[in-house]
């Protein structure tokens, strides 16, 4: 079989075909010796410009450099560049104004690169699937660890799913200021994933800017679930302030360190406060702020099997048999 680089190269100059039925492309370089995947060498060819119906791209080990695409008409983007710059992957990004859905792995910014004077903005995207990675740039290095002209350079109204995985990397001031002003600029956020290693207090702040979120995944993020989150996340019905987060639904949480200092007492009352049995307790009026839980998922490891955990273990059996939806293990 012909490789990637072989098909393009068939396809420029005279011999650009014209591919004006092409819905769906996929091409994919892992294959691709080094020589290959050179800028240099990588032909380039203007015929996906002629794919008037082109909507659905997936982009993997893909230098962008050699790649002409009406990024403007694409509704769905999957995309794993290499040998591309932040900067590359940002410009193919933010011409994508119909896409609906992106899923993207790029790499961080030195420390000196600025971002963009004013966000651009993409009205459609509904989820946005983001992965900093950067194989030249490993985690650890401080001087090449900058998203900020990613997180200041897009404006999302209209998303509702985002996923951000930053494992490996640090989260300084900065970057959490930066991550705020991004969410306030997406206000119907509905769906929160996150591989990312801030504490309690980042995730509390970003708790407070996203009132429409129903679903909060925390994997490996062994210091985000702390005190300051389930305290907030505590619904007090005597409280005269709005609740917080009051459509939150689903809480999953996948800790596979050690180390994870919560107590369990404030988290049974964290969850207890949210459980449909003790809402119905409660005046209608009181009832009504909050959504009940649908599904608690809490992957500890060894944390259930400890002593002070037991009593918190024998609530959540309780609490499963009375209907509620949760496991801890």
């Amino acid at each position: 079989m012909p490789c990637v680089c072989a098909l393009l190269a068939d396809m420029t100059a005279t011999t650009c075909p014209c591919l004006e039925n092409l819905e769906y492309l996929s091409l994919d370089f892992a294959g691709q010796t080094q020589i290959e995947l050179e800028a240099k060498w990588a032909p380039q060819t203007p015929a996906f410009l002629t794919a008037r119906k082109l909507a659905r791209v997936k982009l993997l080990d893909t230098p962008l450099a050699s790649l002409f695409l009406p990024w403007a008409q694409l509704t769905d983007l999957d995309m794993r560049p290499f040998h591309t710059s932040a900067a590359q992957s940002f410009d193919a990004l933010r011409q994508c104004t119909a896409a609906v859905r992106i899923c993207v792995a790029t790499g961080c910014w030195s420390a000196n690169e600025s971002a963009p004077s004013a966000p651009h903005l993409l009205p459609h995207l509904e989820q946005l699937y983001l992965t900093f990675t950067d194989e030249t740039c490993p985690p650890g290095d401080a001087e090449n660890e900058n998203m900020a002209p990613l997180l200041r350079g897009l404006t999302l109204p209209a998303l509702k799913d985002l996923k951000l995985y930053t494992i490996g990397y640090g989260w300084p001031e900065q970057i959490h200021s930066d991550f705020i002003d991004f969410l306030r600029r997406a206000p119907h956020i509905a769906t929160l994933k996150f591989y990312t290693d801030f504490d309690a207090v980042a995730l509390r702040d970003i708790l407070a800017v996203t009132p429409s979120l129903r679903e909060l995944t925390l994997n490996s993020c062994s210091n985000a679930m702390g005190d300051p989150v389930i305290e907030y996340l505590t619904y007090d019905p005597n409280d005269i302030q709005a609740p917080s987060v009051p459509q939150l639904r689903i809480l999953q949480i996948d800790h596979v360190s050690s180390g994870w200092n919560i107590d369990p007492t404030k988290l049974q009352a964290m969850i207890e406060s949210r459980w449909s049995g003790y809402l119905q307790g409660l005046t209608e009026d009181k009832r009504t702020q909050v959504s009940p839980w649908e599904k608690v998922v809490l992957r500890t490891r060894q944390r259930a099997r400890e002593t002070l955990w037991l009593p918190f273990c024998a609530r959540v059996a309780e609490l499963k048999h009375f209907g509620l939806d949760i496991s801890i293990s």
